[in-house]
């Protein structure tokens, strides 16, 4: 079966981020995910300067090590990330690694090849 996964929260604003992380983990297991697309407040958890409090697992990490693991392409949609101070001359240098900006267009095809879409 093959996913795509959509995260819409901020990595340490509630728990769908996490949740998401530690689906995406049990998913690779046993099926393909397509792209995780970061989207909403869900981009904070590209930004490479984020710092995770001592007490707290670093989500950011947490992430590239997935795509670096599992080859797993993690989208950052542009519009989103546009309207929370990611610039488009230097985004390369505020992401984290693993993770590329996309549009709603690679979502979508993304989806439509999908057999599954699971929402954070």
């Amino acid at each position: 079966m093959v996913f795509v996964i959509q995260v819409n929260s901020a990595p340490y604003q509630c728990q769908s981020a996490y949740t998401a992380l530690q689906f995406s983990r049990a998913v690779l297991d046993n099926h393909q995910i397509k792209r995780i697309f970061f989207y909403h407040e869900g981009i904070y958890n590209a930004f490479v300067s984020s710092q995770a409090p001592a007490d707290q697992i670093d989500m950011i990490a947490e992430w590239s090590a997935l795509a670096t693991d599992y080859h797993v392409d993690l989208l950052v949609c542009i519009s989103a990330a546009q309207l929370r101070g990611l610039t488009q001359n230097h985004h390369s240098a505020l992401l984290a690694t693993g993770f590329r900006i996309g549009g709603l267009g690679e979502m979508v095809e993304a989806m439509i090849e999908a057999d599954r879409l699971m929402v954070f």
